[in-house]
């Protein structure tokens, strides 16, 4: 069938800006110079007029959790009224916010603001607890809708007072902040938000996974689509990548056809339904096939923290669209899997343009993700941006029950404003409420969620439905090969399974294992948990095997030892190809080590094999040519380079054969 292309024309948006009315000046210099966002202002049109300069100016940090601290243009007690007044004559100032820190445990005295005739000042204290000072933190200074020229100055009267930003709500703002709106990709939280023409990225539903998926491309691969490189924002809620990156939804009833900028429909084609197991994701120019059903159409369900499934309506067992970071060549691929075993996709959808004649609000839905109960409660917090346009009044702030979260504040500023919600759960289970913003008849319902797990055993995980995802208490390694993770703990034994060794490069036999986390499955006999999140190497200890007598089902995954067995009484599996091409004689005994596979039967999986028989005198000789030689207590001995590499006791001691 011939192929023909036809460019899809993607229309060019201009950044989103809701908060026309709201101006944030960065300072940058000990004479007041500043930016608003990425451009630097001129004292000119913009920013400020130096007063009187300052003593020094500091750039600043980030802790590791993400806090400003010790930024900003700092005023010493030398320099006491240093300062600067706004080129912009402001009308009806409501709020002016700055951002202040001081040193670690010193620093007094207090900023004042000025708009117009009226001054108001924050009064700065020394830090009540050693290290406080250096972080930086908002003050407010409300105004009955004063106009006029804003001035900022600073009395210091003991050690120093930085000031970071200044932020001032009126009805004019800085001429360099854009007025347009536009759109942008957010994420889906329902399947039924996408409509007939809508445009979407494929992203990735895991932090720090900064991937969309691109199109169809033969000189990459035939069988599935190359990840493209994205950015996302601190909440994974906004995604922005290129434009070959999207697709356009068609909608069929309850069923989703996706078309790629060319109009290809996005299909799933990985052959028999009975035994297909190729991950096959390509296009092609119907929906459906004779061979595969309907292939190009598929059921979409999104969860309410964004994580979707994507599966095909067609007769391929591999229906299932996942990003596996290790796929063709070892390059990060979306394909399709017959089992939710790699990372989980988001969909991102093209907002529509926003009218910035109405009022509205925006807020980004809070997600606290999926904790870990370690203490007697999970508690924590998250800062949220709430923005919004031409409203009257300000906006109160609720939770629809206010059992499990909790707000710092109800009332917030009708141009936007900063709100803190926190979280405290002491029980395992899925939390979920409505953070109500409302103002006059605008009012936004946005989604908070938390996941609350607890760790449990191995002996707890291996009786879990298979796909469940879990945490486990601390493990110890016994075996790790490539992909295979062998671990323990006091109840039982499991596989961590680390598809393309993301997580557990470098670990080594003995290590402690804290924070596994993942899916479970049950591989043909074997138990696993499908690892899907880092963990910590947090202790090392001694493992030695267990000595059994025999191999039994009740022992997979075990790291064991049989002693003084022929070699042929025992079921051997290679897996971690130990025994290659060497060969070990019939009429000798042996101890081996391993770890227990289940593969049609339980099998051993050899990590050491050495003979109990002993060797004789004439497979042992002094140094001859063509002789491999090693010490046995400080004595050196020869073995015949045609014997068996292994371990050997000789006279009672081992002789390593390499």
């Amino acid at each position: 069938m011939k192929k023909t292309i036809s460019l899809l024309l993607i229309s060019f948006y201009i950044t989103v800006c809701v908060n026309a009315n709201t101006t944030t000046y960065v300072f940058t210099s000990t004479t007041w110079k500043s930016k608003v966002g990425t451009i630097v202002t001129d004292a000119k049109t913009d920013g400020w007029i130096c007063n009187k300069e300052a003593t020094d100016y500091n750039e600043g940090r980030t802790d590791a959790q993400g806090a400003l601290y010790s930024r900003g243009v700092g005023v010493k007690t030398g320099t006491t009224g240093a300062g600067c007044t706004s080129v912009i004559t402001f009308s009806k100032v409501r709020k002016v916010i700055v951002n202040y820190c001081q040193n670690s445990s010193k620093g007094k005295g207090q900023i004042n603001i000025s708009v117009g005739d009226k001054t108001e000042s924050i009064i700065v204290s020394r830090p009540a607890s050693s290290g406080e000072g250096v972080y930086n933190r908002d003050a407010e200074l409300t105004f009955a809708e004063e106009s006029g020229q804003v001035t900022l100055s600073v009395d210091c009267t003991e050690n120093g007072i930085y000031i970071n930003t200044i932020t001032i709500k009126a009805d004019n703002g800085s001429p360099y902040n854009p007025s347009v709106a536009g759109s942008v990709f957010k994420l889906v939280t329902d399947a039924s938000q996408l409509q007939d023409g809508d445009e979407v990225f494929f992203g990735v539903a895991k932090d720090k996974i900064n991937y969309v998926m691109g199109i169809w491309d033969e000189t990459f691969s035939k069988n599935n689509i190359a990840a493209i490189k994205a950015s996302y924002d601190d909440d994974r809620q906004v995604v922005t990548a290129g434009d070959e990156c999207s697709y356009m939804v068609e909608r069929h009833g309850d069923s989703i056809a996706f078309l790629d900028i060319y109009n290809w429909y996005l299909v799933a084609s990985g052959g028999n339904p009975n035994r297909g197991s190729n991950n096959y994701l390509t296009v092609w120019d119907k929906y459906h096939s004779e061979n595969f059903g309907d292939y190009g159409l598929w059921d979409v369900q999104v969860s309410a923290d964004g994580k979707a499934m994507v599966k095909s309506y067609g007769t391929s067992r591999s229906n299932l669209i996942q990003f596996n970071p290790n796929g063709s060549n070892s390059r990060p691929i979306f394909a399709c899997y017959a089992e939710a075993q790699y990372t989980p996709i988001a969909i991102y959808r093209r907002q529509s343009d926003i009218d910035i004649t109405k009022p509205m609000i925006q807020c980004n839905f809070v997600n606290f993700g999926s904790q870990l109960l370690t203490e007697k409660k999970v508690e924590d917090s998250k800062r949220l941006a709430v923005q919004a346009i031409n409203l009257k009044e300000d906006i109160t702030a609720s939770l629809k029950y206010g059992t499990v979260f909790g707000l710092d504040k109800t009332l917030l500023d009708r141009d936007g404003d900063n709100l803190t919600i926190s979280c405290s759960a002491s029980e395992m289970g899925d939390y979920m409420d409505s953070l109500i913003l409302k103002s006059g008849e605008t009012m936004k319902a946005v989604a908070v969620l938390l996941h609350v797990d607890r760790t449990i055993s191995i002996a707890d995980a291996r009786g879990l439905e298979n796909l469940t995802t879990c945490w486990l208490n601390d493990v110890t390694v016994t075996k790790k090969y490539n992909q295979h993770i062998f671990a323990k703990d006091a109840t039982g034994c499991i596989l961590l399974y680390d598809a393309g060794n993301m997580y557990g490069q470098g670990i080594k036999k003995g290590d402690v294992l804290t924070g596994v986390s993942g899916y479970v499955k049950n591989y043909y006999g074997n138990p696993e948990v499908c690892l899907n999140s880092q963990f910590e190497v947090t202790g090392q200890t001694d493992v030695m095997p267990d000595i059994i007598e025999r191999l039994d089902s009740a022992d997979v995954c075990r790291f064991v030892r049989l002693e003084n067995q022929k070699l042929t009484a025992i079921s051997l599996y290679d897996l971690f190809n130990y025994i290659g091409e060497q060969r070990y004689p019939d009429n000798m005994n042996y101890n081996v080590e391993g770890i227990v596979y289940y593969y049609d039967k339980p099998v051993l999986c050899p990590t050491l094999i050495e003979t109990t028989t002993g060797i004789t005198d004439n497979m042992l000789r002094h140094d001859n040519e063509n002789m491999s030689v090693y010490q046995v207590n400080g004595q050196r001995v020869a073995v015949n380079n045609l014997r068996k590499r292994g371990v050997y006791i000789y006279n009672g001691k081992k002789v390593v054969v390499q």
